[in-house]
């Protein structure tokens, strides 16, 4: 089971203290989220790297994901239930064929029943056989969706940070306003900086292989780790001005030296594994 609130990045007020720059790479990033309504710390998100993995864990929901760039493998780890989903390119992939498969399957099924009822009764299906070609419709509508596209909108004050101002925009649509942080001003170092470009990489390949209606699970971290006048840079916060989360603030809480939960970054040799998608299709 994949859970949407893992993968939402989220990023609330910077805070006045950061970390300056590190000598090792090991570090712990903290984000908390600022609701529409103006409620304060309505989510928190930790971003740990360490030896060049990455996890990332919501606290209190006992799950997280692990990534390392030489397996080429995401793993999915709940604690609660002692399991743990691996994920790649190929995995999504095959996931996204299956799932295609088992609809036009589902589609063809009924209209094949339907087929052979009497007109009086085959109305009595002719709704759910509708609603089914439309949810499909929508499917590929959701792919020919416009890309995000990013523009720089340059350099701006964040409290007393020097921050760099990125938009992302779909179309004609102003999606959300990215503030980016110079690296060695929230105490991450080189090392740290390129494992998030790896993660960001690997992550995109496997998005690329879902379905539209899917990618949304895994959240938003296409600027995770950009390079910029200053080198590179992450986000400290964004502020959301269209869609679901208009109105909405995510920025970084604090960064600490090191990660405060080492026993994330492996997954235990007693957890069971958990497909990505069951036999029956269900996730």
């Amino acid at each position: 089971m994949i859970s949407p609130l893992l993968f939402r990045p989220v990023w609330v007020l910077l805070a006045a203290l950061l970390v300056p720059a590190l000598s090792r790479a090991e570090v712990e990033l903290v984000y908390g989220k600022e609701g529409k309504n103006g409620a304060k710390g309505e989510s928190v998100q930790n971003l740990h790297i360490k030896d060049g993995l990455l996890v990332i864990e919501t606290p209190g929901t006992g799950q997280s994901m692990l990534f390392s760039h030489k397996a080429g493998r995401i793993w999915i780890v709940n604690q609660k239930s002692k399991s743990y989903t691996p994920i790649d390119p190929e995995i999504a992939s095959k996931v996204a064929e299956r799932l295609l498969s088992a609809e036009n399957a589902k589609i063809e099924a009924i209209e094949k029943k339907v087929a052979g009822l009497p007109a009086a009764e085959r109305e009595q299906y002719r709704e759910v056989i509708d609603q089914l070609h439309a949810a499909k419709e929508r499917r590929h509508a959701a792919e020919k969706a416009p890309q995000t596209t990013y523009k720089e909108a340059g350099p701006a004050k964040l409290g007393d940070q020097s921050v760099e101002k990125v938009e992302a925009w779909e179309g004609d649509l102003l999606k959300c306003v990215y503030s980016l942080a110079p690296i060695n001003q929230v105490g991450v170092v080189p090392q740290d900086f390129e494992v998030l470009r790896e993660f960001q990489k690997f992550l995109a390949k496997v998005i690329a292989g879902l379905p539209a209606h899917l990618r949304g699970a895994f959240g938003d971290f296409d600027l995770l780790a950009s390079d910029g006048p200053s080198g590179g840079r992450i986000p400290v916060r964004v502020v959301y001005q269209d869609g679901e989360r208009r109105g909405s603030v995510q920025t970084l809480l604090e960064s600490l030296p090191e990660s405060r939960n080492a026993k994330l970054f492996a997954v235990p040799s007693d957890f069971a594994e958990k497909p990505l998608l069951s036999e029956d299709g269900t996730r």
